[in-house]
């Protein structure tokens, strides 16, 4: 079985009124790009 990137197990969360800096945004977008394809994957997984 492939093992889940570290990544996908810190999902980025955000509160009310939270100052979001640079690297916050950096992490969601590398948490997004990352969990696309498994995404994809285990869609057209379970669609068969």
């Amino acid at each position: 079985m492939t093992q889940i990137p570290e990544i996908l197990t810190r999902r980025p969360r955000y509160f009310p009124a939270q100052c979001l800096v640079d690297e916050d945004l950096e992490l969601q977008h590398k948490y997004l790009s990352e969990r696309t394809p498994w995404v994809l994957l285990r869609d057209n997984a379970t669609h068969r």
